[in-house]
């Protein structure tokens, strides 16, 4: 009897031990864990329209970054990557994608170790700079695209971040030119805006 008691108060001390270590776990650590949304497809959407809705991503420009998060399931779609924003994608397909409050909290923990981009690209013509994004992402860089302002000359830039400093950002800048064939990149820091918009959406 002495032996069954002792192994019941061993039994609810371990258990004690660990509901207190589990409750005086650091919430911190949490925040470095994304939080995926799941957006099943309708009849008649596309990555452009997915991401232009108020629920998701609320800019049809930031699609590159669904392409991304879902570049393997829309491996199989054999379409040019001038059209893949566009291309009717089949009703019931599961995509992925980070809202913007939750790429806001990420961004909180990250903005303050990697600031550094790289620039590659700009063109008034969107078509041209999403054509270079899809094989930027298509080989694991972290491509997006800024929007012109309204007061200044339409033109769209192509991005890839973010890094630690400009070492880090060079070394991946002259990989990026050869793969694109491009004649030049610029290291540079990203303003806050832009940091605080886009790194949220990051590995």
């Amino acid at each position: 009897m002495r032996r069954i008691l002792s192994g019941v108060i061993v039994m609810l001390l371990l258990i004690f031990v660990r509901e207190v270590c589990v409750g005086a776990r650091n919430p911190a650590a949490d925040e470095d864990v994304q939080t995926f949304q799941v957006y099943p497809t309708e009849q008649g959407d596309t990555l452009r329209s997915i991401a232009g809705r108020k629920e998701i991503l609320r800019d049809p420009l930031k699609w590159i970054l669904l392409y991304r998060l879902n570049r393997d399931e829309l491996a199989r779609f054999k379409v040019s990557s001038v059209r893949l924003a566009d291309v009717p994608l089949p009703a019931g397909l599961n995509i992925i994608y980070i809202n913007p409050e939750e790429a806001r909290k990420q961004a909180v923990g990250k903005i303050a170790g990697r600031a550094w981009v790289v620039h590659l690209f700009s063109d008034n013509k969107v078509g041209r700079v999403e054509s270079l994004a899809v094989r930027l992402v298509a080989k694991g860089y972290n491509a997006y695209i800024i929007r012109p302002e309204s007061k200044q000359p339409r033109r769209y830039d192509l991005r890839a971040g973010f890094f630690a400093d400009r070492d880090q950002a060079a070394e991946a800048g002259r990989r990026m030119i050869r793969l694109l064939g491009l004649p030049q990149y610029r290291a540079m820091r990203a303003s806050v805006k832009e940091t605080k918009e886009f790194i949220g959406y990051t590995d």
